[in-house]
């Protein structure tokens, strides 16, 4: 296997950051649309953001964990995929939410 193959990211090995980015994506967006009653763009926005945010705090905590005693070659492009990954995912929820508010306020 060459060092390019063996360093680089495996971008559908961890489908669980998607999946929390797209669930925490929804949760955020609907709360802010409903309870703080913000347009569905900006709350769309505000769950982008923060849903972003608590993924790089939980890649800040798990990176001393993972790879303190040890020099990993994958370890900077497995952490930039777990982020778009959760960027992706919560993109894709909020998208859910501003189709599904606007079609359910039209109807």
């Amino acid at each position: 296997m060459s060092a390019s193959v063996a360093a680089s990211p495996n971008w559908l090995g961890s489908p669980q950051h998607f999946v929390a980015g797209l669930v925490l994506g929804i949760v955020v967006a609907l709360a802010a649309a409903r309870r703080l009653r913000l347009d569905p763009l900006v709350a769309a926005a505000l769950a982008i953001g923060l849903t972003s945010a608590a993924e790089i705090v939980v890649e800040l905590v798990e990176w001393p964990l993972a790879y303190h005693s040890r020099v990993h070659p994958t370890a900077y492009l497995d952490t930039l995929a777990d982020l778009a990954n959760t960027l992706v995912g919560a993109a894709v929820g909020a998208a859910l939410v501003v189709w599904w508010l606007r079609r359910r306020r039209a109807s």
